[in-house]
């Protein structure tokens, strides 16, 4: 049995749940866009990240094109900085999807190895 496949998995949706920790993490910070990871099946039967993306979404700002802060960090009288567009009603519900990724992969793994282990006493 192999496990190249729930490896595989368990990388993407690595990169998957960190991304949406970053866009968690920095939901607050105005101007800030979300990123999503676009994964794709890979020549082996398994999965990758192919791109992680930076949404354009309501909110964000491409880089250096948000306002200009003063030394005191605040915006000059008049300015506004947009919100944030992350979604974290999105982002909890893929992490918890993601979860289960990572539960039904190690259980394969896990399984895998317990046959193995199994396999080899028998044929001791």
């Amino acid at each position: 049995m192999s496990i190249d496949s729930s490896l595989s998995a368990l990388t993407a949706f690595s990169t998957v749940q960190a991304v949406a920790a970053n866009n968690v993490a920095n939901s607050q910070t105005p101007g800030f866009q979300p990123s999503s990871v676009t994964l794709e099946d890979t020549a082996t039967g398994g999965v990758q990240a192919a791109a992680i993306n930076q949404s354009a979404a309501s909110g964000g700002q491409a880089p250096g094109a948000g306002p200009v802060y003063n030394a005191q960090g605040q915006l000059p009288a008049g300015q506004s900085a947009a919100p944030s567009g992350t979604d974290l009603a999105r982002e909890f519900t893929g992490m918890i999807a993601n979860q289960a990724v990572f539960s039904a992969n190690t259980a394969a793994i896990t399984t895998a190895g317990r046959m193995t282990g199994a396999l080899l006493d028998m044929s001791v």
